[in-house]
């Protein structure tokens, strides 16, 4: 069995253009693909961020909202660089459900237990 995150490279890219489905609608601002889970225990997967759509939604929407929700003196803890980590840190850990171990001898994954 290959070792944690390695079969699931984490790209950091900013998209240049977006077309088709991928062009309206919520934009995404990361994947995990593929989803099956048999696909990914024999194929990898790959997780993709798109830093700059994750950029303008927290500009234009997290930013107006915590000057509602914020006290003035929160405001400057409010950082897209810690919103990022956060959410690189969130789909890091979101491919550990797909992870594999051994639970007294049997095969098992947080998704079926």
């Amino acid at each position: 069995m290959a070792k944690l995150g390695a079969a699931a490279p984490l790209r950091v890219v900013n998209e240049v253009f977006a077309a088709g489905d991928g062009a309206h609608g919520v934009q995404t601002a990361a994947y995990n693909l593929p989803n099956d889970d048999k696909v990914v225990q024999e194929k990898g997967a790959k997780r993709v961020m798109l830093k700059n759509v994750q950029e303008a939604k927290f500009k234009t929407i997290l930013e107006p909202i915590s000057k509602v929700v914020l006290k003035p003196d929160a405001q400057k803890d409010l950082s897209f660089d810690l919103f990022f980590t956060h959410i690189v840190a969130m789909n890091s850990a979101t491919d550990l459900v797909r992870t594999r171990f051994k639970v007294s001898g049997r095969d098992t994954n947080p998704r079926l237990d």
